[in-house]
């Protein structure tokens, strides 16, 4: 509290010790209510997917593009090859860019990401999970060769005012 809030505070207490000035305490509390910072509206929480099945990358394919606050929940990626790598950009920053098998050798130390083969069918697996960003996100996956990919799936939340 400022101190000049602090004196006329006390002028009202001195000058109506039983009873203070209604008005005065009105502009006390407009004085406060004008100093203290603003709590910015809420923002509803939207669900958003993307679910592609045998989707054929040429190049590179933007499978999350957001313009908005929010956070990851996961991303999984199913591969017949192994030549392809996964970029992620949040509010400017790239998070990651790494290759398939870049990301294999990083996934044992890695809370957020795991990257492995289904030695059973041959698929090379990326998932990644838990990232939050302010106001934009990208993730792109880049191939060496075009590949017809299994599954490209994807769950976000986003924050729209």
């Amino acid at each position: 509290m400022s101190e000049d809030l602090r004196r006329r505070f006390q002028e009202i207490r001195n000058f109506f010790p039983d009873e203070p000035d209604l008005v005065m305490i009105e502009e006390f509390a407009e004085e406060i209510a004008r100093r203290t910072p603003k709590v910015p509206k809420p923002r509803e929480v939207v669900t958003r997917t993307l679910d592609h099945k045998n989707q054929v990358v040429k190049n590179a394919y933007n499978m999350v593009n957001v313009n908005v606050g929010g956070k990851l929940k996961e991303l999984a990626i199913r591969s017949p090859s192994q030549n392809f790598g996964v970029y992620i950009l949040a509010d400017g920053v790239t998070k990651l860019a790494r290759s398939y098998t870049e990301l294999t050798g990083l996934s044992p130390h890695s809370d957020f990401m795991d990257a492995y083969e289904e030695a059973e069918n041959g698929v090379y697996v990326v998932n990644i999970k838990e990232i939050s960003w302010l106001e934009n996100f990208l993730v792109t996956v880049n191939v060496e060769e075009t590949i017809t990919f299994h599954n490209l799936w994807a769950l976000w939340n986003e924050l729209i005012s």
